[in-house]
């Protein structure tokens, strides 16, 4: 199938160019408020084709250039469903929307297209729960041939789940509110942690761990490439066992578990080398992408460093720690800004003596770089870079857009509850002139960084 260069888009003049008249752009913002939401005093724009942070209604030039990344969007969908690329048509939705969209082109689609991106899109949602009412649907629609469902998983996942014995037993995490659910792992321990998970931003309320049984010939799909060894199996099919109250491990015990046990090297002496400063910045360092964010970024980057030595992941933390501090100095807005990390990686490097010797300038400008595009287009995924895109995600909590399937190492997974306590901690109103100060002391009183 013939694919679109989405660059081209950038560059069709007509929808580059393109001047909207007034009512165009009045037409734009009334769709554009339809997907609105307030995030701690931002707009948030939850579209299904584009998600923009700090969007400003009364702002013709960002109203228009939303409107010109809706035609572009909206233009390669239109080509791709000629070419019939249906993995292309779902990607240029937004991660939230995929589901929907493969039910809309569901029709247009093969059985084999169809089961394939269905597998795609399960393995890349955070929570399936959302569409639980058309889980039933999806996964026995009428018009399809089930015998073709097994492509959802892909060769090893097939296999897999014909070495599994006839009875399973298999294990759910959830909240009480969302004990029904198609997800569940013949993991224990994947289980526990999902049930942990459950529990973040609440008191004292404890997670569940569901333990129940199901046929082999039960279940729908069994996904590995998450490493969750995930058994996907219609709640109707189970049978419930015993549901486990798990409460959640204090964070500063989980944070000094796993780093002061471990011989914890992240000193506030060595954050200190790599302090963002806020003359680096394009515009104002206060927003979101601001000096709270790389510091934390920073530190987290370190964190990380550190852990995935059990990963066998050899690491240079200093070009780590380096481009954690600039990534995102070079942002010209809080929103769509796909181009703020090469201007990131030229910035440095046109700065020699930024970086003391010997650390490589150009390894750090790599990460800027490729930190923003997907990492399929990366021309390689070093472990510097799956650390710092890792540590980066680990701060989307402040967008509350966090999804734990794309965290590329367990180290990062390991981090979920610290990484919400620290943003917590930290997201309130801080003195710009001490944000860096302020920040590495909850760190340190968290047990991430150790004083010295």
């Amino acid at each position: 199938m013939k694919a679109l260069n989405i660059s081209d888009w950038h560059e069709a003049k007509e929808i580059r160019e393109r001047i909207y008249s007034d009512e165009e752009v009045e037409d734009i913002r009334q769709e554009l408020e339809e997907y609105l939401e307030d995030a701690g005093g931002l707009g948030l724009i939850k579209h299904p084709l584009i998600t923009h942070m700090g969007y400003d209604a009364e702002s013709r030039d960002m109203v228009t250039m939303l409107g010109r990344w809706l035609a572009q969007k909206r233009r390669g969908i239109e080509q791709f469903v000629a070419d019939g690329n249906w993995s292309q048509v779902l990607m240029l939705h937004e991660k939230p929307w995929r589901m929907h969209a493969l039910i809309e082109y569901s029709s247009w689609m093969n059985d084999e297209d169809y089961w394939r991106e269905l597998g795609a899109i399960w393995c890349g949602i955070e929570d399936p729960g959302t569409y639980l009412d058309s889980l039933p649907w999806l996964f026995n629609p009428g018009n399809r041939r089930l015998e073709k469902r097994h492509l959802m998983m892909n060769e090893e996942e097939r296999a897999a789940l014909d070495a599994i014995v006839d009875t399973m037993t298999i294990y759910r995490g959830c909240a009480e509110g969302n004990r029904i659910g198609f997800s569940w792992s013949i993991g224990r321990e994947v289980g526990e942690w999902f049930a942990r998970r459950c529990t973040l931003g609440s008191r004292n309320e404890p997670g569940l761990l569901l333990v129940g049984e199901c046929c082999r010939s039960d279940v729908i799909a069994h996904f590995t490439r998450r490493d969750e060894a995930e058994i996907v199996v219609n709640p109707d099919d189970v049978e419930i066992r015993e549901a486990v109250s798990i409460m959640r491990m204090p964070l500063r015990r989980t944070a000094r578990l796993m780093m002061s046990e471990m011989g914890n090297p992240v000193t506030s002496a060595r954050i200190l080398q790599f302090q963002p400063q806020a003359k680096w910045f394009a515009r104002s360092p206060d927003g979101i992408h601001g000096l709270a964010h790389e510091t934390r970024v920073l530190i987290l980057s370190q964190v990380l460093a550190f852990m995935v030595r059990d990963e066998d992941l050899e690491i240079d933390a200093d070009i780590v720690a380096w481009a954690a501090a600039v990534h995102d100095t070079q942002r010209w807005s809080d929103g769509i800004d796909p181009d703020h990390g090469a201007r990131a990686a030229d910035w440095i490097l046109n700065r020699p003596d930024f970086v003391p010797r010997p650390v490589s300038l150009d390894r750090v400008a790599f990460l800027c770089r490729w930190h923003v595009p997907p990492d399929r287009r990366a021309p390689e995924m070093t472990p510097e870079l799956k650390v710092f895109k890792d540590a980066d995600a680990l701060d989307r909590w402040r967008i509350d857009d966090l999804d734990p399937a794309y965290l590329r190492t367990k180290s990062a997974k390991q981090l979920l509850d610290v990484s919400h306590d620290f943003w917590a901690a930290t997201s309130g109103s801080l003195d710009m002139a001490n944000t860096f100060d302020e920040i590495v002391a909850v760190a340190m009183a968290k047990g991430l960084v150790v004083d010295a």
